[in-house]
């Protein structure tokens, strides 16, 4: 009974907490924390998302191919902080922490983005657009980054 009171300061001068408990309380906090984050995310819609690079010349963003898209969507939810792949026989590298593409052959940087994909998910005041095919994406997808 007195070793406890020791250890835990009553009946003495010494009020500090047990070394573990502090650490263990951060444990229970960051658990916490991660529990609240995944049932979040688990009630999140499913949304795809594609990648976009700006086009200086024509003034407009740009959907990727899908092939590249697949790619760079794939790095980008690892976690990595790059990716390179080719478009016919240019090679780039996307930069996520600064969102841009390099020419790795010129050095020619574009920004780049990450949108939701159009159509998956309706907008309030207008009925869903799914099944009905856009050529105009086609036709952009087409053209090298």
């Amino acid at each position: 009974s007195s070793g406890i009171n020791a250890e835990y300061g009553e009946g003495g001068t010494d009020s500090k907490p047990p070394g573990w408990l502090t650490p263990l309380i951060l444990l229970f906090d960051v658990h916490e924390k991660m529990a609240t984050m995944v049932k979040r995310r688990s009630n999140l819609p499913k949304v795809e998302h594609i990648w976009q690079y700006y086009e200086e010349r024509h003034n407009r963003w740009v959907n990727y191919h899908t092939s590249s898209n697949a790619t760079i969507e794939k790095a980008y939810l690892a976690g990595e902080q790059e990716v390179c792949f080719n478009s016919g026989r240019r090679h780039y590298m996307v930069l996520f922490n600064i969102m841009t593409q390099i020419n790795e052959e010129n050095g020619a940087p574009r920004p780049v983005m990450r949108i939701p994909k159009p159509g998956l998910l309706p907008s309030p005041s207008e009925p869903s657009t799914s099944g009905v095919s856009d050529s105009s994406a086609e036709t952009e997808e087409q053209s090298s980054p």
